[in-house]
C-alpha cells in the first residue's frame, strides 16, 4: 500500500515564511538587490516577504532626476531602512541617509585633521555664502570671506576653506575662507624674514601689525632701540612699518 504525503497548503507556506522571516527595523542597514526601476523610485529585494521601495528623493545626497542615475537592475548594495512596514507590508529604504551619515563622519575627520578643503560657492545670501562639502551644505559667514570681489560675483568661485563648526545634531557646517588664507600666509613666513605691515591697533604693551591678513604683535620692547613709555609716541594706526618675524 502506497501512502501519499499530505498536500502543502498556502497556509503551510505562510507559516514557513513567518518562521524564517527576519525582523527589519528602521535604522538598520541591509543588503538589497534592485529588481525594478520606476519613474519615482525602485523596488528592492532585501529578503522580506514584500519588496521594499526606495523613493527617488532618497537615492542620493545630491539631486537625482532618474533612478538610472544611481541604480542598475540586478545591482546589490547597502540600503538604510527608513520606515516601518506600511499596511501592505512594504518597507521604505534610503541611500541618501547612508551617504549623509558617512559625509558627516568624513567632515568630522577633516576638521580633526585641520584640513583645508576647496569648494565652489553655489549661492549668496545676506549673511554670507553657501557651499557643499562632501555633499553637505555649508555656510561661510560674510566676515570670513576674504576677497575684494563683490559678493554677487562669487557664485561659482572655488575657494580654499577651513572648518569653523561641524555639528551634525544641529545640521551646522560653518567654514572660513579667511582662516585658509591666513594659514597659507603663515606657512610662507619664516623666522628672520623682514616684511612690510600695517598698524591696525595700539595697546599699552605693543601694536598689532597686519601682514597680508595675518595679525602679529609688535611688543613695546621691540618697537625702538630707545626706551619708550607708550607705542603711541612712535606709531599711529594705519602706519606702514617694516618688521622682522621673530
Amino acid at each position: 500500500m502506497i501512502k501519499t504525503a499530505p498536500s502543502f497548503t498556502h497556509a503551510d507556506f505562510e507559516a514557513l515564511l513567518n518562521k524564517y522571516d527576519y525582523h527589519f527595523s528602521p535604522g538598520d542597514t541591509v543588503a538589497g538587490t534592485v529588481f525594478s526601476l520606476e519613474p519615482r523610485g525602485a523596488l528592492i529585494d532585501i529578503g522580506a516577504k514584500t519588496a521594499a521601495f526606495i523613493p527617488l528623493q532618497e537615492m542620493s545626497i545630491s539631486r537625482v532626476d532618474s533612478p538610472t542615475e544611481v541604480l542598475n537592475l540586478g545591482e546589490t548594495r547597502e540600503f538604510f531602512i527608513l520606515t516601518e512596514e506600511n499596511e501592505e507590508g512594504q518597507l521604505t529604504l534610503s541611500i541618501r541617509r547612508i551617504e549623509y551619515m558617512r559625509a558627516w563622519e568624513r567632515v568630522r575627520q577633516l576638521q580633526k585633521e585641520d584640513a583645508t578643503v576647496r569648494s565652489e560657492i553655489f549661492a549668496i545670501n545676506r549673511g554670507g555664502a553657501l557651499v557643499r562639502v562632501e555633499g553637505l551644505r555649508g555656510f561661510i559667514p560674510g566676515s570670513h570671506i576674504s576677497t575684494r570681489k563683490p559678493k554677487e560675483d562669487l557664485v561659482n568661485e572655488e575657494l580654499p576653506l577651513k572648518f569653523l563648526e561641524v555639528d551634525e545634531d544641529r545640521n551646522r557646517l560653518v567654514l572660513s575662507h579667511r582662516r585658509a588664507l591666513v594659514e597659507r600666509k603663515m606657512n610662507k613666513l619664516e623666522v628672520g624674514e623682514v616684511v612690510i605691515g600695517t598698524v591696525r591697533g595700539i595697546k599699552p604693551y605693543g601694536a598689532f601689525i597686519d601682514i597680508g591678513g595675518v595679525s602679529g604683535l609688535l611688543h613695546i620692547s621691540e618697537i625702538s632701540h630707545n626706551h619708550i613709555e607708550t607705542p603711541h609716541t612712535v606709531l599711529n594706526v594705519n602706519d606702514e612699518v617694516k618688521v622682522m618675524i621673530i
